[in-house]
């Protein structure tokens, strides 16, 4: 139902499952009829995404569509392993630069979150998969997105950071595009811009998905720029929205730890040594582990703390 009043225009969105008459999700969206047009892409995006939770909830009333995109954003093995079965199943019944494309999220997701033992070989299939996305569709927003991604895990800092501006040029409110930008921009040291574009991607319908993935950019560009407390408090973001996310909880022991938080930097170590079992400060401070940022930034001294 839509209407006009008072100069505000109305929108309630309600999307029902039939066969038991269950309301799976309502919701009332409100713009000032003055600027309408900017925000009519927005609400769209909004009741779009409603339909994709209402579609990950309706799989356990014998809806028909299998994937969770909540679980291609997500930080757990079993999860990205079960979307990327389903995106492969796809195939082309939905853009094949898409699928491709988040099959090859799924893989960097592995990689950063060392979600693999090979690490590398994950960021090689994640590159196959973005080449044959940018085949499929060269400038689509999403494959170059994810393109960038790909690149700046391998520190191609420069080629990630065009991809991620043809990405944002694509299409300005693809999020992907945005959070790909975010992290190409604190790659070449622009870190206000970094955090301005993962902001703006957090202000975004489909962030609501996982807004841990945004304010991890946000918590990098912050820490980079030397901003350690606001850092900090973006970090804890992330832990409360994703507490599998073992990138953040690495940034958090150090951070807490180069603020004298000691007490903080035991319960975030504590934390990555149950989500990776094989976890120790001996091998934080290895040169194969995942902190290179933190090395270059001069953060690693927890890696010598004793604390666990």
């Amino acid at each position: 139902m839509a209407g006009v009043q008072g100069g505000v225009f109305s929108l309630v969105v309600r999307l029902i499952h039939e066969p038991s008459g269950r309301v799976m999700w309502s919701q009332r969206l409100t713009a000032p009829m003055v600027g309408l047009d900017g925000r009519l892409e927005d609400l769209a995006a909004r009741c779009c995404l409603g339909m994709l939770q209402v579609l990950d909830q309706g799989r356990a009333l014998g809806a028909a569509m299998g994937i969770s995109f909540a679980d291609v954003f997500s930080f757990s093995a079993p999860r990205l392993a079960r979307a990327d079965q389903v995106l492969a199943q796809l195939s082309d019944s939905i853009t094949p630069a898409v699928t491709l494309s988040l099959r090859a999220w799924i893989r960097t997701t592995h990689a950063f979150e060392r979600l693999t033992p090979d690490p590398r070989q994950a960021i090689a299939e994640a590159a196959e998969l973005a080449a044959r996305a940018r085949q499929a569709a060269p400038f689509h927003a999403t494959a170059l997105a994810v393109q960038s991604v790909v690149e700046a895990y391998l520190d191609r800092d420069q080629i990630a950071f065009d991809l991620s501006r043809q990405a944002v040029l694509a299409d300005a409110g693809n999020p992907l595009a945005r959070l790909a930008h975010s992290r190409a921009l604190a790659g070449v040291d622009r870190f206000a811009d970094s955090a301005a574009q993962a902001r703006a991607g957090l202000d975004q319908a489909l962030s609501s998905l996982n807004p841990a993935n945004w304010h991890l950019g946000i918590g990098v560009a912050m820490m980079r720029a030397g901003d350690l407390s606001a850092a900090t408090r973006h970090l804890e973001a992330v832990h409360r929205f994703a507490p599998d996310n073992r990138p953040a909880l690495r940034f958090l022991a150090a951070l807490r730890y180069a603020q004298r938080d000691e007490e903080g930097t035991v319960h975030a170590l504590l934390a990555l040594r149950r989500l990776e079992p094989d976890f120790s400060l001996d091998l934080m401070g290895s040169d194969g582990y995942p902190v290179d940022s933190l090395r270059r930034l001069g953060l690693l001294q927890v890696a010598g703390s004793r604390l666990i």
